[in-house]
């Protein structure tokens, strides 16, 4: 009769017993370093999967296929004959505990960033006359301040007239953005919407006003109107300024607008406020699908020992342009008002530091 192989276990250890046809008497494997240098298979865990460096079953590709070697063909099936690969096609899938219901394994969330990561580039919306505050508009000359734009101010606007000092610090800024490329600082001439109250013929001819006397790069709309019945005016006057030239645009909201200032293709300001508030806020869902760079906040009343969570809150809320200072509003002020940043934060060489180092998550 012939004999069939069966399986032994010894002292805890899975051995084959087989034997040879006509030679009577049973042949002893051998070694198991010795069967996987002869055959080329892995070894086999207990459950029949094959083990990957540093322990542990072997991977599993997200369609739920077996993974593929190096040479690009199946990996060898643990126990099979030498030369046969697996079978292509999905693994079978563990069962659960009886009684228990299935769950989806739970989504990975991205880890933390590098180190190197670079921060938000810094706004400065704001800044008084070059005259009053020379050493303020030598900010956005320095490559390693990170400055992304800075607002011209005339008189609520540009002016009557084009005025020399202004028309210096603007060419100072364009000179420096040639010399350094797309990376430098852009200069914006501020528009006042009024939230919806301003006369659109009159914002029109400002931004002409600017973009002749001052060759701006784009334009500050400051109090924009955020809720969704002043949308197609804006649309119809951002539409308009374009026309003049190709423009940065910066939607000043100060809150979360309607969604459909998103489409504008502007940079939108979601956050213009104090601390205090700023830290316990959440950006909208749709925001997750733009860029960083659609967005900036801005921040006040902000204590020098929370610079460095600040930073990272507003990488987290996906803002690429933030502006964050320890000035506060007067009372003579409105909470929010653009007079709180008008000068430098005390801690702006902090600031500079931390984002030239990048902020970690």
């Amino acid at each position: 009769m012939k004999n069939e192989p069966r399986d032994t276990l010894g002292h805890g250890r899975r051995r084959i017993v087989s034997a040879e046809p006509g030679s009577g008497r049973a042949q002893r494997p051998r070694s198991e370093t010795a069967q996987r240098q002869g055959s080329g298979t892995a070894p086999g865990l207990r459950d029949g999967t094959a083990p990957v460096p540093g322990g542990g079953p072997a991977p599993v590709t997200g369609d739920g296929s077996a993974p593929v070697t190096g040479d690009g063909s199946a990996p060898v099936r643990p126990g099979a004959a030498h030369g046969e690969r697996a079978e292509a096609g999905p693994l079978p899938r563990p069962a659960c505990p009886a009684g228990s219901p299935e769950r989806a394994l739970p989504r990975l969330s991205p880890g933390p960033a590098p180190a190197s990561a670079p921060g938000p580039r810094l706004a400065l919306p704001a800044l008084p006359h070059p005259l009053l505050a020379p050493g303020e508009w030598a900010e956005p000359l320095r490559e390693e301040a990170g400055v992304h734009w800075v607002v011209l101010d005339v008189d609520n606007g540009p002016g009557q007239r084009p005025d020399p000092a202004c028309l210096l610090a603007a060419g100072r800024i364009s000179n420096a953005r040639r010399r350094r490329g797309p990376g430098a600082a852009l200069v914006l001439g501020r528009l006042d919407l009024a939230y919806g109250a301003a006369n659109p013929h009159l914002v029109l001819a400002q931004a002409r006003a600017w973009r002749d006397w001052y060759h701006v790069d784009g334009y500050y709309l400051r109090r924009c109107p955020a809720d969704a019945r002043w949308l197609p005016a804006v649309t119809g006057l951002l539409a308009r300024v374009r026309a003049l030239g190709p423009a940065h645009v910066v939607l000043g909201h100060g809150v979360p607008p309607h969604p459909g200032y998103a489409d504008l293709g502007a940079q939108l300001v979601t956050f213009s406020g104090p601390w205090s508030r700023y830290r316990w806020s959440r950006p909208p869902e749709w925001t997750a699908d733009l860029p960083a760079d659609r967005f900036c906040h801005l921040v006040h009343s902000l204590p020098a020992t929370r610079v460095e969570e600040a930073l990272r809150l507003a990488r987290w809320q996906g803002a690429g342009t933030v502006l964050v200072t320890d000035r506060r509003p007067r009372p003579s002020q409105e909470e929010g008002e653009m007079g709180v940043f008008a000068t430098l934060p005390g801690y702006w060489d902090e600031i500079v530091s931390r984002n030239g180092r990048g902020v970690s998550e």
